[in-house]
């Protein structure tokens, strides 16, 4: 990530989640304990307040509330001196400071598909939080491949439009990757390799995806995507039945 100077005594904190957790200020790595590390990274993957409360209860699922709450109190306390701008407070929510520069926002955010030149720095392969295996941690990681492939999808598609058949393959590849299970994202490769006239590699990974969608779901390919390989010469071969 790259890191921002600070600008007229306020340090430039920036956020790292996609990958590895890490905290940056002026550019400087912050070693935190595993809680306040879990809190800024909470915060950051639930844009708007959340109440002290709801998140004492998710660090602190065995304990009781006067303790959860305690315990949160703590752990704010430890943050080091230089991160504790990192979280707003106010009356009795927290969350992250609108200042705070965090890598996984395009992957949050609700805006339409980003600029083409900018995507190939956002890790769209890299695991959310690696090596942390938290209930809400996965089912954050989970909500993000969804954003992650979604995002890929338009951009493939937005590059197909644009004659860039390369960027095409390569978004269509990633949102694969990163919902094994989605037709849509399948349907976006086997578009890719049919405007570049790979019918063959098309007729490949449209048999490949009968037999995912069959084994792991029991349904076969949607009306749609039956409908896309239809344009394959019928010398290619494939069965779209």
């Amino acid at each position: 990530m790259p890191t921002s100077p600070s600008h007229g005594g306020v340090m430039a904190i920036e956020l790292r989640v996609i990958g590895c957790f890490g905290l940056h200020v002026d550019g400087v790595r912050v070693d935190l304990a595993p809680v306040p590390a879990r809190i800024l990274a909470y915060l950051a993957l639930r844009p708007g307040a959340v109440a002290r409360p709801a998140l004492a209860a998710v660090l602190w699922r065995d304990a009781s509330h006067e303790r959860a709450l305690g315990n949160l109190r703590s752990a704010l306390w430890r943050l080091p001196a230089c991160a504790r701008t990192a979280v707003a407070e106010s009356g009795t929510t927290l969350r992250l400071a609108d200042d705070v520069v965090c890598d996984a926002g395009p992957l949050l955010g609700a805006a339409a598909s980003p600029d083409l030149t900018d995507v190939l720095t956002w890790g769209w392969s890299d695991e959310l939080l690696a090596g942390w295996y938290d209930d809400w941690v996965l089912e954050a990681r989970e909500a993000i491949q969804v954003r992650r492939a979604g995002l890929l999808e338009d951009l493939a598609a937005a590059s197909g439009r644009m004659g860039r058949c390369g960027d095409a393959l390569m978004f269509a590849t990633l949102a694969v990757a990163a919902q094994p299970l989605r037709e849509s994202a399948h349907r976006a490769l086997l578009r890719a390799h049919l405007d570049v006239g790979h019918h063959r590699e098309a007729v490949g990974l449209y048999r490949e995806l009968s037999q995912i969608l069959a084994l792991e779901l029991g349904v076969g390919p949607s009306a749609e995507t039956a409908a896309l390989m239809g344009v394959v010469p019928a010398t290619v071969g494939v069965d779209v039945a």
